[in-house]
């Protein structure tokens, strides 16, 4: 009896821990805007701020689902803390590289991600504090996510040359049979 009780504990804390460690879903039409914290220096963010509430929140990763092949029109990440702070983006797990990273005129970091293909999925986005301003553990950033927007199928240029190559096969094989044809034809008409 005790051995149950202790599994039925053990699945209950970890439905808390995956509860309490979801992401804030964005929106894959009109994305979002959202300011996060980091209180502990390097590593994974500490926290989302709820636009609701204006709370920070223990979400520390964001997610977009795309029902198909999308291109996200950017992601735009902003320190407001003390200058000398820098992120990395990982998306599902692996680092992506910033299409571009500059700092604001009082030197702030900025980076940005640009036109990044989705396939359909879901996606999860978070982000690491690689840099620390000198002497402060913490502080506060701002994340935008553009809208997401279909992309069209196409075909990829082995594809084409196979059907290419099917289709002259059954021209091949379809002409070669109907020359067979008139043969035999012909012949039994010459035997009668």
């Amino acid at each position: 009896m005790n051995k149950y009780r202790l599994y039925i504990l053990m699945l209950l804390l970890a439905m808390q821990f995956n509860i309490a460690n979801s992401a804030v879903v964005v929106n894959p039409n009109s994305g979002g805007s959202y300011y996060f914290e980091w209180l502990d220096g390097l590593g994974q963010i500490d926290g989302i701020e709820d636009p609701d509430t204006g709370t920070f929140i223990s979400e520390v990763s964001w997610s977009i689902n795309v029902s198909e092949d999308s291109i996200l029109d950017y992601i735009k990440v902003s320190d407001i803390a003390i200058v000398g702070d820098s992120f990395d983006l990982y998306i599902n797990n692996s680092l992506v590289a910033w299409t571009l990273t500059d700092a604001s005129d009082d030197g702030h970091f900025q980076a940005q991600l640009s036109n990044y293909l989705l396939s359909a999925g879901t996606y999860n986005f978070s982000l690491y504090l690689v840099t620390l301003a000198p002497d402060i553990n913490e502080g506060e950033g701002y994340i935008k996510f553009g809208a997401t927007s279909p992309v069209a199928a196409v075909p990829e240029p082995s594809a084409a040359v196979l059907m290419l190559l099917a289709f002259c096969l059954f021209f091949c094989l379809f002409r070669k049979s109907k020359k067979s044809h008139i043969k035999r034809s012909g012949a039994s008409i010459l035997a009668d």
